[in-house]
This record gives structure tokens, sequence and C-alpha cells, in this order.
């Protein structure tokens, strides 16, 4: 059944490419809202001359929009986020091309200053920095996110950063997502070309395709015409306008594009491709599975992570069932999602790129398009043919006593217990939250475990359906160190969008782990206790989140500790260190430091620093003047009982700006908020931080 043209109110922006008639036949349902902006534009390449196509239901804040509105829409620019990663990618295959480097050689013969504190970092190669398998810990973003600075702070520390890292992983035999693996990629481009990564992608990518909208925010600081390019907006909690966010480590999430632009790239992966910027055997190199070549925790199913060189996944569901290669690669930052899927033997590519909203929700909408053009070329059946592999009524077993060893703690975004209360049942139940859930799962004859209730397990958590329908199974896997894992196959369904296929490593058993009285004693007056970052820029996008982090132990195991924000399950090694005890995306060890007399808590790395509750000064609702004295000089406050509910006006001079968080450690006012006023409430329970460069002044009136 073909999908009706339906998109709802305030969508995303969509550029489509292809070289077939125009789109129809396609129903993308009208709930969701997420998105702030929305634009469409369709290219035939055949016909050298453009059709726009502006598909939308208007609202109140888009009534009338005109064709001329439309043609400059799909100009727009985004932060295409992690999009970013395979033009990083195709830029290392020139150099590859041009046999100025090989993709197996490691690092350390292009980067010969990279070092680490494990050993094995000599084995990493560039191919395992393209393909997430270089066994790095994850992500080095501080002062990265900036609202409308270009700043190389972020990338310029890498190097330095990782010197004193250990890896998560043995190079090259466990593929997890590494923004870092890009940042070096990048370095690794500049270092072979004697060029700004920023001015290579300019002249041998965006020149040669013509990606007029495309830029860095490097590009921008040097050229202003560039800035002067209409810019997507960026909106915090749907109502609040903010400043333009930049990512500035470029090679992993930085590159700003538009869906015209980002059609006009993909087209280096078409068949008809004429080589011009990328040939044929990088290209191929690029799409091939590279997922397949691990050897730790190499999951069973079908997922959006098959990853290829740079591309998120080079094997994608549903089309696969038809022999039908399409990859894809998605990005997202604070304010901005992107995605851009491609079918190279049919010369087609679908852009989406929006402004708030889920990266899922780009996916399968990009999905659902790609679909549609697809079976306008015959080569997909009007009805997509629905497996049933997850749908099918399955037959309760009795569960194998080798799985029953199984049963324990384990961990990941929060502690579970584990256990098989009937020769048939495994029940998984939270322990040490808030709020506790316990779901049961049967044992089936194919040997995964079901849940009839809606439960299954998703990213690192047990969770419940939530406005979409999923089917799943798990199951557990023994890796050959002894680890035990529980796993999980899900298939999401979003009406009129389709359905995507996932395959995620929940959960890690963990042992118990005796401690040393005083080491424990020295770990107990930490827990419960707020800490919050001190090492931020006053114009870091990360004060928009959650700025606080709180530990806690494990009741039912000894030897661990566990955040309620950043710090996932680690084990405690020391008195003063703790190391992060997942299988993660983004793993960071902890480490506590005493400086001038105050016990700082450091998240990662040294350079991220976090202060201890007790160092907040209480703020009782007086008028207040605040000057920074040095550099990035950050000042906290807890709300006292006196101020809350005064009305203050706040003033800010210069470089800095005011953070204002709830009880609950949500951000509810920053001067940055283009609409956010000027006069704030001082909520009850709730807490401040001032940051601002050298001579920056911050003052909270009363307001007459």
């Amino acid at each position: 059944m073909r999908r009706k043209a339906q998109i709802g109110v305030i969508v995303g922006a969509l550029g489509l490419l292809c070289t077939s008639a125009p789109i129809h036949g396609m129903h993308i349902h009208n709930n969701q809202r997420d998105f702030m902006q929305q634009d469409i534009m369709q290219q035939d390449t055949m016909q050298q001359d453009a059709t726009q196509q502006e598909i939308a239901q208007q609202d109140t804040t888009q009534q009338n929009k005109t064709e001329q509105d439309a043609i400059r829409n799909k100009n727009r620019q985004y932060n295409i986020g992690s999009v970013s990663k395979i033009i990083t990618t195709t830029a290392i295959m020139q150099l590859v091309e041009q046999k100025k480097m090989d993709l197996d050689e490691p690092i350390t013969t292009y980067l010969p200053d990279f070092t680490m504190a494990d050993e094995r970092y000599t084995k990493i190669t560039t191919r395992m920095l393209l393909n997430h398998t270089s066994g790095l810990m994850g992500s080095h973003f501080k002062n990265v996110m900036l609202f409308e600075e270009a700043d190389s702070e972020g990338r310029d520390s890498l190097l330095s950063a990782l010197k004193e890292e250990r890896l998560k992983a043995e190079p090259g035999t466990f593929a997890i997502y590494c923004n870092d693996g890009f940042s070096l990629a990048e370095r690794i481009v500049e270092r072979i070309s004697g060029m700004s990564f920023s001015e290579y992608i300019e002249r041998y990518i965006f020149e040669p395709l013509d990606m007029q909208d495309s830029s860095t925010p490097e590009l921008d600081a040097k050229n202003p015409e560039r800035v002067s390019l209409e810019k997507a907006g960026c909106y915090f909690d749907k109502n609040y306008q903010m400043p333009y966010e930049y990512c500035n480590a470029i090679g992993s999430g930085g590159i700003l594009s538009s869906t015209e632009d980002l059609c006009k790239y993909a087209q280096i992966f078409f068949k008809n491709n004429d080589g011009n910027v990328l040939g044929k055997e990088a290209v191929d190199a690029m799409l091939t599975n590279e997922y397949a070549k691990t050897t730790y925790l190499n999951l069973e199913g079908e997922s959006s992570s098959e990853f290829g060189l740079g591309f998120d996944s080079v094997r994608q569901y549903p089309f696969d069932q038809y022999g039908i290669q399409v990859v894809s690669k998605s990005g997202s930052v604070n304010f901005h999602q992107a995605n851009l899927t491609i079918a190279p033997e049919y010369n087609c590519s679908v852009a989406i790129l929006s402004s708030g909203g889920k990266g899922q929700l780009d996916y399968l909408i990009s999905n659902a398009i790609l679909e549609a053009i697809l079976q306008d070329k015959g080569v997909m059946p009007e009805t997509v043919r629905t497996d049933t592999e997850y749908k099918q009524e399955y037959e309760k077993a009795n569960i194998p006593d080798k799985i029953k060893t199984y049963a324990g703690i384990y961990g990941g975004a929060s502690w579970y217990a584990i256990t098989f209360p009937s020769d048939q049942e495994m029940e998984i139940a939270s322990i040490d939250e808030d709020s506790q859930v316990t779901a049961t799962f049967y044992y089936t004859k194919d040997g995964y475990f079901v849940n009839e209730d809606g439960y299954y397990m998703g990213v690192h958590a047990l969770t419940m359906q939530s406005g979409q329908n999923v089917s799943a199974k798990a199951y557990f896997k023994e890796e050959s160190d002894g680890n035990v894992y529980l796993c999980s196959q899900c298939q999401m369904e979003m009406e009129g969008l389709g359905v995507a296929r996932e395959k995620e490593c929940s959960l890690k058993r963990q042992q118990s782990i005796p401690l040393d009285e005083k080491i424990k004693t020295a770990w107990e007056k930490r827990m419960g206790k707020g800490y919050y970052p001190v090492y931020e820029k006053y114009n870091s996008t990360s004060w928009t989140n959650t700025a606080y982090e709180e530990l806690q132990f494990c009741s039912r195991l000894d030897g661990y500790v566990k955040g309620k924000k950043q710090v996932e399950i680690s084990k405690i090694l020391d008195a003063t260190h703790a190391q992060d005890a997942g299988m993660n995306r983004d793993m960071k060890d902890i480490q506590f430091v005493t400086k001038e007399g105050i016990e700082y808590m450091t998240v990662g790395n040294s350079a991220y620093y976090y202060i201890p509750q007790e160092e907040l000064k209480e703020y009782t609702g007086e008028d207040l003047s605040w000057k920074a004295k040095e550099s990035n000089t950050v000042q906290w406050y807890s709300i006292g009982e006196d101020a809350v509910g005064k009305q203050k006006y706040i003033v800010v001079d210069g470089k800095g700006a005011l953070y204002l968080y709830n009880r609950y450690h949500n951000l509810q006012y920053t001067t940055f908020m283009k609409n956010g006023g000027n006069t704030v409430v001082i909520p009850e329970g709730g807490t401040m931080v001032l940051v601002g460069e050298q001579g920056a002044t911050i003052q909270l009136q009363t307001k007459e």
C-alpha cells in the first residue's frame, strides 16, 4: 500500500536527490510534533533542473508559505553533527588513493606525538578510527559545543588528554561508536596535507561538488559571507530560541550543511559516480561491512549500526531483504538532528535535517521516503513484506542449566538483579532506583527470552514501550574473557514510518569486590553528595544539559559506585580512583583530587573538574554584582530559602552568562535565551551558576 503524502505540524527539513520521477505515495503520520522547521527539496539530476515540492501541514507560525520560501529553505544551513564523519572519511580515503597513507598502518606513523597510558595504543590504525574499533574511551568534548564561537581548544587539547587514558578494549576487536576516532582522523588529514582540516575539505570536497551552503565554524570565522547564510533555529524546550550552536570537533561532528548540499555529496557513492572526488575502490571500501570483522560482542541480528568506514550502517532493513544495499549516517548535536540515507546502486539519496526532534525519527522518515522512491523504480513491491520473525507465536521452553548460572547483578544505565524463579522464567528487577521496576521474561524454544507486558531490553536499560510498537527478544552472551552480557534484538515500528531494527549489548554482569575498610570509608563520605562542573566556558551549550552529578553505592554488590547522570557503573580501585566497568559508548573513569583544601571529582579526564556541594555559596535573594576575575571563572550558588520566589532583573556586561536550575537540576533559565527576557523568579531548591571570561560582570537586581 502506497504512503500518502502527509507530514505533521512543524516538521523537519528534508532533501532528496535521485534519478527517478517525483516521489509520491508516502505517508508520514501527523503525530511527530518535536521538529521546529520544515522544508523538502527534490532534484532530478537527469533533467539538470530543480523542482521544489513543499509538503507541510501549516501551523500558525508558517502560514502562506510561498514557492520562493521552499526554494530558499533547501539551502538553509544546519549543524549536521556526526554526518560529518563520512566527509572526514572521504578526506582520509582521498589521501589513501593518492598513496600518501595506508589505512592499516598504525596512526603513530602519522601522529608520532600520539601516546596513551595503555601500551596497546600502538596497535591502533586509521581503519580502526573509521570503523569504531580503536578501543578509545569515547568523546573529549570539553569546550567543544559552543554558542556562536569557533574555538579550537577542544581539538588542540585532544592529544594531551589522551596521554593519561587507557583503552576500553583491544584495538580492532570490539565495535562501538567513538567520536574521538574521527577527531584523530581530522588531525591525520591536517598532518599529511599540511592544511587545516576545514581548508582541506573546502578545497577537495565542497568546491568540486559545488557545496556552496556547507561550512565549518572555522570557515565561518574567516569568511563573514558564510555567516550570512540562513541558519536553522536552535530551540530549548521547544519554547526558547537560542543562539546558533557550533560543534568545534569538526571531523567528528562540526560540519554545517544544507539538504541540497548533502544530496550533492551523496553522488560520490552513486553507481554512475565519475570518480572526480573519490574513486570506485575507495567508495567500495567505505561501503564494506566492517562490523562483520569484529570478534568481541559481535551480536546477532540486524541493526542500524552495521558499521562501514564512516557510515553507521551499510546493511539496512528492510532493503537488504530485497538484495538492495542502502547505507546511512545519522548525526545529533544539542539542537539539530541529521540523517543521510543512500541507495548507491539506484543513484538515490535522502537527506533530512531538523531543528529539535529525535534522530530516530529522521532515520525512519528517510527509510519511508526511500522505500517510496524504490517502489516508483519498481525494485521494491508496493507492499513491503513484513517479516514475521519478531511477531510469531512462540513456544515456551525450559531454561538450560548453563543459562541459569548467569543469574546475578548486572549493570547498565542502572543496576539490575537477574534471577530465574522458575524453569521457564527470567526476572529482571531494577535495584537502587527511586522507582523500582520488575519484568518477567519467558524462555522460548528458539533460545530467546521474551516479555508479554511491553518491556524490552533497550540501550543499557529495561525499557517500557512508549509511543511505538516494539517487538524484542533477549539472550545471554558469554565472551572468551568470561564476561557475561545480556543482549537484545529489537524491531521498532512507528505508524506510517515503517520499521527499524536494533541490536544491543544491554547489561554486563558484575562481580562483588570486597573493599578495605579505609577505602570504603573514603567513598562513603562522597555518597549522596552533589557535584557541579567548573570546567566549561560561559557559552558552552553543555550548561543547557543537567549540570550535576551524584554518586551512590550498589546495595547488593560491594566495590562499585554509579552516578545519576554521567558516571556509569564504576569499579572502585582505591581510595581516590574508580574505573568504568561497562562496555559502553562513552566510558569515563573517575578520580578525586585535592587542590587548595578542596576535594574535586574529575570525570573522564583530569581536565573535567566537579566541585562538591559544600563549596557552593548560598544565594539568599539579595542584589548581587559579580565579576569574573580570570578567564573561564565559574561560581556556583545554592538557592537559600530567603531567595525563593523573588523576582530578579539580570544584567550581563561582557562575555558572561547566568544559568538557573530547578530543584531537579534541569535548566530553567539562561541569559542566552533570546526570547527569555531579563527577569527571572528564583526557584525553590535550585542552583545557579555564573560563568564568564575575565572582566565580565553579571548583576541580579531587584526590579522596581
